[in-house]
């Protein structure tokens, strides 16, 4: 999470609006962290998971690597939507334990 409110951040020099929320579903945990910053092409978009790709003067290129990796070591998904100038959107799905024996 840290990474991707950073993200947004810097995608907003000058100010913006940025949100994270979080919707418990039937079986799943929905976050979704959107901003109205900068904004991605489509070919960024299909880059973003690679390692070492950035879009920042200083950036390693590992940050969304790593938010992936982890969210798929516990079966989710994540998923970018984003215009340029419009900003970006991105969908966190994680799958809820289901416990039992709680009542």
């Amino acid at each position: 999470m840290l990474n991707l409110t950073k993200n947004s951040l810097q995608a907003m020099p000058y100010g913006g609006k940025f949100s994270i929320t979080l919707d418990k579903q039937l079986d799943n945990c929905l976050i979704t962290v959107t901003d109205n910053g900068v904004g991605m092409q489509k070919d960024q978009i299909s880059q973003a998971f690679n390692p070492f790709y950035t879009l920042k003067k200083d950036g390693s290129g590992l940050g969304l690597t790593v938010c992936k990796r982890i969210i798929d070591s516990y079966g989710g998904k994540i998923s970018i939507k984003s215009n340029p100038n419009e900003g970006t959107q991105v969908v966190i799905t994680l799958p809820l334990v289901i416990d039992e024996n709680s009542d």
